[in-house]
């Protein structure tokens, strides 16, 4: 019962904030009265809802959430993949660490610049929504696997339990908790950075060519519309992730 009151209580708070914003949205568009520099909340919504109408916004969403996806899912398989033994052996997290550090260290628009020189437009934004989680989630599971108790891998080696049961059973649920908060910080920037790419690369369907274009014949509104499209589906897609992986208490319990 407690536990209902507080998330009843946060969800009020949230929607007493973005009240709050709307709000402020609409007044601050109020004083401009000039929609190409600023639309308001409901001309914003009336874009949203024509463009919404066209079955090719619906393919053009589509195939954009497909490459961040694929991006994301590639980082994170590798990022675990090679986090868990850069964990366990020094010398390959030494080994590694370089290469991270560069890929984390390279602004996005470098970034995509390299990659449009090398891989065809359609595939760019998913080549580097991959580089940019796949430091992330690599660099997250490093250090949790390194947080392991000693005391529970003593136990396990006293008990002569296999390598596999030793990480499913400990190494797993210690990680896990650091894992899944890259996660959720992984896809926002995959993306960010998958959408910028479409931006620079302007393949035929996708977010950011149609935001590109808005920019181009100067239709803020849609610009705005496209955004808050954008918006909603990073947020449906880290809501998906969540709801598909559980949290380090059900992976206990698995165990």
């Amino acid at each position: 019962m407690k536990t209902s009151t507080i998330t009843n209580s946060k969800e009020k708070r949230k929607f007493i904030a973005a009240f709050f914003w709307l709000f402020l949205w609409a007044i601050l568009a109020g004083i401009v009265q000039k929609e190409i520099y600023l639309p308001g909340p409901l001309t914003t919504l009336k874009h949203l809802i024509a463009i919404l109408t066209d079955p090719n916004a619906w393919l053009i969403l589509g195939i954009s959430w497909l490459r961040v996806w694929t991006g994301f899912l590639l980082s994170f398989i590798l990022g675990i993949a090679l986090g868990f033994p850069s964990g366990l052996f020094p010398t390959l997290q030494e080994g590694l660490e370089p290469m991270m550090q560069t890929v984390k260290s390279t602004p996005i628009m470098s970034l995509i610049l390299l990659i449009l020189i090398w891989f065809p437009s359609n595939l760019v934004p998913v080549v580097v929504g991959f580089l940019i989680g796949f430091p992330i989630l690599w660099a997250q599971t490093n250090e949790g696997v390194k947080r392991t108790d000693p005391k529970l891998l003593e136990m396990a080696r006293v008990f002569q339990l296999s390598p596999w049961q030793r990480m499913r059973k400990i190494i797993l649920p210690s990680a896990w908790p650091s894992i899944r908060n890259a996660s959720q910080t992984a896809i926002g920037l995959c993306w960010k950075a998958s959408i910028a790419a479409e931006v620079l690369s302007h393949p035929r369907y996708g977010i950011g060519s149609k935001l590109y274009d808005a920019k181009v014949y100067l239709e803020t509104p849609d610009l705005f519309a496209w955004t808050l499209a954008l918006i909603v589906a990073s947020g449906i897609t880290e809501r998906i992730f969540l709801s598909i992986f559980p949290q380090r208490r059900d992976l206990h319990a698995d165990a």
